[in-house]
């Protein structure tokens, strides 16, 4: 990612130089990304569907640049005026496609061929790095699964969703629930690493039956934002206690997670559910017999050649 203020480009994890470009590769670059943003993940992530493409960061004429919501709007332009400009957000912000010749966001139903739903955790899955092949069946038996220790934990650093902190403090007074992240903070962050350590995160998780996934804010609608809160729970196989998208179901089975956002905002009942669930092990054992995915297939509008033909076109034709 380039980084006007340090002139240096900088990556997850340490600066990184840049690679030769190859006369053939498609120059890229980015702008107005959030702090620790992974290129090499992002790149990862349309490798998988671009075919042959080659891709590599250039700070001199960029043929594609994109685009995100932390910093100024339009920076990507204003730096490199001549790059085909593409928006892309893992926040619950609506596309400004009329700026841009392509966004990528959570949106659903949005038919315009400028758009396309690409949520955050595809490029969450890949930064670890997985697909949602991955999620074809990775869950723990019924009985491995009642062999874990810990009961259920959380970890948010964001402070603001007041329905997720009153759930987590209610649902204590049931059974403790184990919060290492900042948000209600009561053990040691030690055990899960760094923030954006995933796969710390998620050998942590494995210790746990479940896991509170509630996303930041809810959507309705055609919003559709589901981040890397469910994948990460699901990837560790806990039962996940989710709370946001009320479309979902279009993304995930549904009978493989508890959904608590059919309880709106409303605590107490959604902490009644999980201990009714807590002391039914008949109900328990059918949700992790059951597939992350619907009938444990990838969605069509995230198969391989929706996304393919997406990236193709955006690629087509670039200026050289």
């Amino acid at each position: 990612m380039w980084c006007e203020e340090r002139q240096i480009y900088q990556n997850l994890q340490k600066t990184f130089s840049l690679r030769p470009v190859p006369v053939d590769a498609i120059r890229w670059n980015f702008a107005n990304f959030w702090s620790g943003f992974d290129a090499l993940a992002f790149e990862r992530h349309l490798l998988g569907v671009s075919g042959n493409h080659k891709f590599r960061i250039s700070e001199q004429n960029p043929q594609i640049v994109f685009e995100s919501v932390f910093g100024t709007p339009g920076k990507g332009r204003e730096r490199w005026p001549k790059a085909r400009q593409v928006w892309y957000t893992g926040e619950n912000v609506a596309p400004p496609l009329n700026q841009f010749d392509k966004c990528l966001s959570f949106h659903r139903d949005i038919k315009d061929p400028r758009h396309l739903r690409w949520p955050y955790y595809l490029l969450h899955l890949a930064s670890l790095p997985m697909t949602l092949n991955d999620l074809v069946k990775c869950q723990s038996s019924a009985s491995t699964w009642a062999e874990r220790p810990g009961f259920c934990a959380f970890i948010a650093f964001n402070e603001g969703c007041q329905t997720r902190n009153r759930f987590v403090e209610k649902l204590s007074k049931y059974r403790g629930v184990d919060c290492p992240g900042r948000v209600l903070n009561n053990m040691t962050s030690e055990t899960l690493g760094k923030r954006g350590n995933f796969h710390g995160k998620i050998s942590f998780l494995k210790q746990y039956k479940y896991a509170v996934c509630f996303e930041n804010t809810s959507t309705r609608g055609s919003q559709g934002y589901v981040t890397e809160k469910l994948v990460d729970a699901m990837l560790a196989g806990c039962i996940p206690l989710y709370w946001g998208d009320l479309r979902v179901g279009e993304d995930f089975n549904e009978n493989s997670f508890i959904n608590l956002g059919v309880y709106g905002n409303d605590v107490n009942a959604m902490v009644q559910h999980v201990i009714e669930l807590d002391s039914d092990g008949r109900l328990q054992k059918n949700l992790l017999q059951e597939p992350w995915l619907p009938e444990n297939k990838i969605p069509e509008h995230f198969s391989f050649e929706t996304s393919k033909d997406a990236i193709l076109k955006l690629v087509a034709n670039v200026n050289k």
